[in-house]
Protein backbone atom coordinates (compact mmCIF):
# COMPACT_ATOMS: atom_id res chain seq x y z
CA UNK A 1 0.00 0.00 0.00
CA UNK A 2 0.99 3.24 -0.47
CA UNK A 3 1.23 4.19 3.11
CA UNK A 4 3.79 1.65 3.64
CA UNK A 5 1.16 -1.28 5.15
CA UNK A 6 2.69 -5.03 4.83
CA UNK A 7 -0.28 -6.70 2.81
CA UNK A 8 1.51 -9.94 4.16
CA UNK A 9 0.97 -10.03 7.23
CA UNK A 10 4.32 -10.15 8.84
CA UNK A 11 5.12 -6.30 9.99
CA UNK A 12 2.20 -4.37 11.99
CA UNK A 13 -0.03 -2.19 9.51
CA UNK A 14 -1.74 -0.34 11.86
CA UNK A 15 -0.66 3.34 11.80
CA UNK A 16 0.20 2.83 7.83
CA UNK A 17 -3.96 1.96 7.27
CA UNK A 18 -4.27 4.92 9.97
CA UNK A 19 -2.61 7.74 8.10
CA UNK A 20 -4.13 6.77 4.88
CA UNK A 21 -7.84 6.71 6.68
CA UNK A 22 -6.62 10.44 8.04
CA UNK A 23 -5.50 11.46 4.51
CA UNK A 24 -8.95 10.52 3.07
CA UNK A 25 -11.18 12.21 5.70
CA UNK A 26 -9.37 15.25 5.08
CA UNK A 27 -10.92 15.65 1.85
CA UNK A 28 -12.81 18.67 1.33
CA UNK A 29 -15.07 19.81 -0.99
CA UNK A 30 -17.08 21.93 0.25
CA UNK A 31 -20.53 19.27 0.28
CA UNK A 32 -22.21 17.93 3.73
CA UNK A 33 -24.12 15.35 3.87
CA UNK A 34 -26.13 15.24 7.02
CA UNK A 35 -24.98 18.86 8.92
CA UNK A 36 -21.00 18.49 10.13
CA UNK A 37 -20.59 15.35 8.04
CA UNK A 38 -18.28 16.02 5.28
CA UNK A 39 -19.00 14.29 1.99
CA UNK A 40 -16.12 12.51 0.86
CA UNK A 41 -17.15 11.91 -2.38
CA UNK A 42 -16.61 8.07 -2.41
CA UNK A 43 -13.16 8.23 -1.29
CA UNK A 44 -12.03 3.97 -1.70
CA UNK A 45 -10.15 2.76 0.87
CA UNK A 46 -8.73 -0.24 -1.44
CA UNK A 47 -6.94 -3.13 1.29
CA UNK A 48 -6.16 -4.69 -2.34
CA UNK A 49 -6.13 -8.34 -1.20
CA UNK A 50 -4.20 -7.89 1.52
CA UNK A 51 -3.58 -9.72 4.79
CA UNK A 52 -2.91 -6.63 7.44
CA UNK A 53 -1.57 -7.24 11.28
CA UNK A 54 -3.14 -4.55 13.53
CA UNK A 55 -1.69 -3.77 16.90
CA UNK A 56 -4.46 -0.89 17.76
CA UNK A 57 -7.92 -0.30 17.06
CA UNK A 58 -8.33 1.83 13.20
CA UNK A 59 -10.30 4.57 14.59
CA UNK A 60 -12.29 6.71 11.82
CA UNK A 61 -11.91 10.09 12.02
CA UNK A 62 -15.10 11.74 13.04
CA UNK A 63 -17.19 13.66 10.79
CA UNK A 64 -16.83 12.43 7.27
CA UNK A 65 -18.75 10.25 5.00
CA UNK A 66 -19.13 8.35 1.46
CA UNK A 67 -16.59 6.05 1.92
CA UNK A 68 -15.65 2.70 0.93
CA UNK A 69 -13.38 0.24 2.27
CA UNK A 70 -13.41 -3.19 0.80
CA UNK A 71 -11.29 -6.16 -0.25
CA UNK A 72 -9.07 -7.57 2.26
CA UNK A 73 -7.93 -8.87 5.90
CA UNK A 74 -7.71 -7.17 9.08
CA UNK A 75 -6.05 -9.77 11.71
CA UNK A 76 -5.71 -8.22 15.20
CA UNK A 77 -1.91 -9.10 16.52
CA UNK A 78 -0.79 -10.87 19.78
CA UNK A 79 -0.53 -7.61 21.60
CA UNK A 80 -4.35 -5.91 20.05
CA UNK A 81 -6.09 -4.63 23.29
CA UNK A 82 -8.55 -7.23 24.10
CA UNK A 83 -11.65 -4.85 25.64
CA UNK A 84 -11.71 -2.89 21.81
CA UNK A 85 -12.58 -4.08 18.45
CA UNK A 86 -10.61 -4.04 15.13
CA UNK A 87 -12.24 -1.00 13.75
CA UNK A 88 -14.11 1.48 15.21
CA UNK A 89 -16.36 3.89 13.74
CA UNK A 90 -16.42 6.23 17.18
CA UNK A 91 -16.27 10.18 17.91
CA UNK A 92 -14.41 11.13 20.83
CA UNK A 93 -17.90 13.08 21.23
CA UNK A 94 -19.85 10.21 21.82
CA UNK A 95 -20.52 8.66 24.68
CA UNK A 96 -20.73 4.74 25.10
CA UNK A 97 -23.47 3.02 26.81
CA UNK A 98 -22.54 0.62 29.48
CA UNK A 99 -23.09 -2.99 28.62
CA UNK A 100 -26.00 -4.37 28.62
CA UNK A 101 -28.07 -1.59 28.50
CA UNK A 102 -31.67 -0.69 27.10
CA UNK A 103 -31.08 2.19 24.46
CA UNK A 104 -34.63 2.38 22.89
CA UNK A 105 -35.16 5.93 22.64
CA UNK A 106 -38.88 5.03 24.96
CA UNK A 107 -36.50 3.01 27.48
CA UNK A 108 -35.46 6.59 28.75
CA UNK A 109 -32.22 6.20 28.76
CA UNK A 110 -29.30 7.73 26.63
CA UNK A 111 -30.72 9.28 23.22
CA UNK A 112 -28.79 10.47 20.21
CA UNK A 113 -27.20 13.29 20.58
CA UNK A 114 -25.05 13.42 17.58
CA UNK A 115 -24.22 11.34 14.49
CA UNK A 116 -21.18 11.80 13.28
CA UNK A 117 -20.45 9.49 10.37
CA UNK A 118 -22.62 9.01 7.29
CA UNK A 119 -22.85 6.52 4.27
CA UNK A 120 -19.51 4.42 5.48
CA UNK A 121 -19.48 1.00 3.65
CA UNK A 122 -17.14 -1.68 4.14
CA UNK A 123 -17.39 -4.60 1.69
CA UNK A 124 -15.65 -8.02 1.32
CA UNK A 125 -13.38 -8.07 4.59
CA UNK A 126 -12.21 -10.75 6.84
CA UNK A 127 -12.38 -9.33 10.95
CA UNK A 128 -10.06 -11.70 12.16
CA UNK A 129 -9.64 -11.08 16.41
CA UNK A 130 -7.96 -13.54 17.01
CA UNK A 131 -9.88 -13.96 20.39
CA UNK A 132 -8.38 -10.38 21.61
CA UNK A 133 -11.70 -8.14 21.82
CA UNK A 134 -14.10 -7.77 19.15
CA UNK A 135 -14.61 -6.96 14.78
CA UNK A 136 -16.47 -3.64 14.58
CA UNK A 137 -17.99 -0.66 16.70
CA UNK A 138 -20.16 1.64 15.92
CA UNK A 139 -21.22 4.50 17.33
CA UNK A 140 -23.49 7.84 16.32
CA UNK A 141 -23.65 6.46 12.74
CA UNK A 142 -26.33 6.88 10.09
CA UNK A 143 -26.55 4.28 7.21
CA UNK A 144 -24.03 2.17 7.82
CA UNK A 145 -23.43 -0.79 5.48
CA UNK A 146 -21.45 -3.91 6.18
CA UNK A 147 -21.73 -6.28 2.84
CA UNK A 148 -20.08 -9.82 2.80
CA UNK A 149 -17.98 -9.41 5.52
CA UNK A 150 -16.60 -12.73 7.59
CA UNK A 151 -16.19 -11.76 11.79
CA UNK A 152 -13.96 -14.58 13.31
CA UNK A 153 -12.02 -15.42 16.48
CA UNK A 154 -14.22 -12.48 18.67
CA UNK A 155 -13.61 -12.33 22.28
CA UNK A 156 -16.86 -9.58 22.92
CA UNK A 157 -19.11 -9.23 19.93
CA UNK A 158 -17.91 -9.81 15.92
CA UNK A 159 -20.24 -6.39 15.30
CA UNK A 160 -21.53 -3.72 18.55
CA UNK A 161 -23.67 -1.11 17.47
CA UNK A 162 -24.93 1.47 20.01
CA UNK A 163 -27.20 4.39 19.24
CA UNK A 164 -27.18 5.81 15.64
CA UNK A 165 -29.42 5.38 12.77
CA UNK A 166 -29.66 2.81 9.81
CA UNK A 167 -27.08 0.56 10.12
CA UNK A 168 -27.53 -2.81 7.20
CA UNK A 169 -25.50 -5.60 7.89
CA UNK A 170 -25.95 -7.70 5.14
CA UNK A 171 -24.56 -11.74 3.54
CA UNK A 172 -22.16 -11.68 6.52
CA UNK A 173 -20.56 -14.50 8.22
CA UNK A 174 -20.03 -14.26 12.29
CA UNK A 175 -18.66 -16.97 14.36
CA UNK A 176 -16.27 -17.09 17.11
CA UNK A 177 -14.44 -20.09 16.63
CA UNK A 178 -14.92 -21.12 12.71
CA UNK A 179 -16.52 -24.51 13.76
CA UNK A 180 -19.00 -26.84 11.93
CA UNK A 181 -21.75 -27.78 14.24
CA UNK A 182 -21.43 -25.16 16.25
CA UNK A 183 -19.86 -24.13 20.49
CA UNK A 184 -21.97 -24.14 23.03
CA UNK A 185 -19.86 -21.41 24.71
CA UNK A 186 -19.91 -19.25 21.79
CA UNK A 187 -21.41 -15.12 22.56
CA UNK A 188 -23.71 -13.63 20.53
CA UNK A 189 -21.98 -11.98 17.59
CA UNK A 190 -24.55 -8.70 17.35
CA UNK A 191 -25.62 -6.28 20.01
Amino acid sequence: MKYGADPTGERDSSDAILKALNYAFQVQNEFELLPGINDLAGVVIDLQGGNYKISKPIRFPAGGGNVLVHAGTLRASDDFPSDRYLVELWSPSSTVVPKPSNIHPDGGEKKNVGIYYEDVTFRDILFDSSYRGGGMFIIDSARTRIHNCFFIHFTTEGILVQKGHETFISSCFLGQHVTIGGDEHSPSAIA
